[in-house]
């Protein structure tokens, strides 16, 4: 059965769905303020960034911010002037300790089927998946390893 037909994750809503709650997402040019309080407003751990199209182009995340705080040479950033973009910039610069090579997020397919979600989510470090359309990357949702084990405890 494809994960869009079982009721797990959070789902961008259909015209048709005026109450659901939009998935929540920022533009590569939000400041890290934007940024930080839509973490907080949304009460999630990450926010995919899209392009103008809503495709997606990288995530960020509340680990994104901890390594910048951790990180002594951006003690004197303003959350407000630096973009989402430029912070990912400096994620990527090897020679900065928040700088790293692993594979920022993982995605799937909305007509995957459960077992092959579960298989990516079962990988180290996994804890989410950006549900996308075939070649676009547009955002169509997340299901994220709390999701699954919500649904398959019957919570």
């Amino acid at each position: 059965m494809p994960i869009c037909e079982i009721p797990v994750g959070t789902w961008v809503p259909r015209i048709e769905e005026p109450n659901v709650q939009p998935l929540a997402v920022l533009r590569p040019s939000a400041s890290l303020s934007d940024a930080l309080n839509l973490l907080v407003q949304a009460r999630v751990s990450s926010i995919p960034i899209v392009d103008e199209n809503y495709s997606l182009l990288d995530v960020y995340s509340r680990s994104d911010i901890t390594a910048l705080a951790k990180d002594k040479s951006n003690v004197h950033i303003n959350l407000d002037e630096m973009t989402i973009h430029q912070a990912l910039q400096l994620g990527e610069n090897p020679h900065s300790p928040c700088g790293n090579n692993i594979q920022r997020f993982y995605m799937c397919l909305r007509s995957d089927p459960l077992f092959k979600v579960m298989e990516k989510l079962s990988k180290p470090g996994v804890r989410r998946l950006i549900v996308v359309e075939a070649g676009s990357k547009r955002i169509e949702g997340i299901v994220s390893l709390s999701d699954i084990f919500r649904f398959l405890l019957g919570l």
